[in-house]
């Protein structure tokens, strides 16, 4: 008895295997969507915008000491955002180094310093640092004096200064509060605050902010003169009293002590006028 190999014995490996190479053409198909959607997702990745943003200045000399760096690498990113990379490159051309970049403000940034030679790394130095923001320095102004206080949500080894016309004041260990007095009365002033890392290896990374403040007018009943307010008390009083109650009367006040013709004058001028 003969036995004939019937339609379904010579249908069925050309079966399985067209069954196959579909299955494959629909897992590439399947692949090259997934990737595409990847693409996708990257090329909306969720920024804010209109984030206001900062200037961080970096600083450093040549290293490895002796290594005779072609030139450096500077890379920062977002400390939640490892996808975008900023990548800056330096050319050796001074023993002092420099670069400014732009950081947004309230956000924390990885910085990696790289020395190249001969498309080598020689050394690198890793650290952090912040974009202040102005709403990281808080004002009181009266009269004749500015009070500041600032937070610094990153690091405590920093070294603030304070500069108005020339002159300067610099905070340490930890210091956030200074008061800037003998300032005139309903003025407009500008003060610029320096925040500078410390402990970073001979890199120095420092921002600056410029902070306007106004000087609130005398109050009611007191007189301006430059840098002071005074007002005239027409009770008599033993010296001591006299001194508490001008105390209490309004912060930082005291009895007047004239220093010079012109604040005698305007005394003089101002009792004829309250007779």
């Amino acid at each position: 008895m003969q036995i004939y190999p019937t339609r379904e014995d010579f249908a069925g490996p050309f079966y399985n295997m067209s069954k196959t190479y579909f299955g494959m053409e629909k897992l590439i198909i399947l692949l090259l969507w997934l990737q595409y959607v990847v693409k996708i997702s990257k090329n909306f990745h969720y920024k804010p915008m209109n984030k206001q943003t900062t200037e961080v200045f970096i600083e450093w000399d040549e290293f490895p000491k002796g290594g005779n760096p072609e030139f450096y690498f500077l890379k920062y990113q977002l400390v939640n955002d490892f996808a975008q990379e900023n990548v800056k490159s330096i050319l050796t051309d001074s023993q002092r180094h420099q670069k400014l970049i732009t950081v947004e403000e309230n956000e924390d940034y990885h910085i990696i310093l790289q020395s190249m030679r001969y498309g080598q790394i020689l050394s690198e130095k890793l650290f952090q640092t912040h974009g202040i923001s102005a709403s990281n320095i808080k004002t009181i102004a009266t009269s004749t004096s500015v009070s500041f206080n600032w937070s610094m949500p990153f690091s405590k080894d920093i070294s603030v200064s304070i500069s108005f016309n020339n002159s300067s004041q610099v905070m340490q260990n930890n210091v956030m509060v200074f008061e800037w007095g003998n300032l005139k009365p309903a003025s407009l002033y500008a003060f610029t605050f320096e925040f500078k890392q410390l402990h970073l290896d001979f890199i120095n990374i420092f921002q600056r902010l410029d902070v306007q403040v106004e000087t609130g007018s005398c109050s009611q009943g007191w007189a301006a003169l430059k840098n002071n307010c005074y007002r005239i008390s027409k009770e008599r009083k033993p010296w001591n009293i006299a001194q508490q109650h001008c105390e209490l009367s309004l912060s930082s006040a005291h009895l007047v002590d004239i220093k010079n013709k012109e604040e005698k004058n305007f005394i003089f001028s101002y009792l004829r006028s309250n007779k």
